[in-house]
């Protein structure tokens, strides 16, 4: 248990010494240890979180460094990353005539409970559509477009991607003539 010891002995020729030590509890994820004053956390293991990437631990809001000295009790928390989700762009059609519509779709998975937003690019132009579908119409639509998906978890982390491109062409109609008979 934590707290200060003293130790008392007495060496085969008679001498006595008297030491006094304080240990340390620090506590490290779901490990903990004993420390004497002055000595050093062994560093545990990386932990591991599915959808996650271990980063580094923390005393607080300072990064701990495993080559300080301890001089009081520690709980050292484990700082993630999130991993960014995987990204697939589809089109239901690659080339149409005017008239015809093409939808774009975005499909976001991750192995960690987040939620998405959608940022739609059609070349180095961004567009006004959030949502996970885009659907094109005109002619001057015609072009390669992606999205960038970005994730974001319940603790605030956020972490994107962003998709191949996918090209997709819209046709001039052509005019249709009719002839009296």
């Amino acid at each position: 248990a934590p707290g200060t010891y003293t130790f008392t002995a007495t060496t085969g020729a008679g001498v006595t010494s008297t030491v006094t030590k304080t240990v340390h509890s620090v506590t490290i994820g779901t490990d903990a240890q004993l420390v004497v004053d002055g000595g050093k956390v062994t560093k545990p293991a990386d932990p591991t979180k599915t959808g996650y990437t271990f980063d580094r631990w923390m005393n607080g809001q300072n990064e701990w460094n495993f080559d300080s000295q301890v001089t009081a009790d520690l709980t050292l928390t484990a700082k993630w990353t999130l991993d960014a989700p995987t990204v697939e762009l589809s089109a239901d059609k690659n080339n149409v005539t005017y008239g015809e519509k093409i939808t774009l779709t975005a499909e976001a998975t991750h192995t960690a409970n987040v939620s998405y937003t959608y940022e739609w690019n059609k070349g180095d132009t961004k567009l006004g559509n959030s949502a996970a579908t885009l659907t094109i119409e005109n002619v001057n639509d015609s072009g390669s477009y992606t999205v960038k998906v970005t994730a974001s978890d319940t603790d605030g982390l956020t972490a994107e991607e962003t998709s191949s491109a996918v090209s997709v062409s819209i046709g001039k109609a052509n005019p249709v003539t009719t002839w009296p008979t």
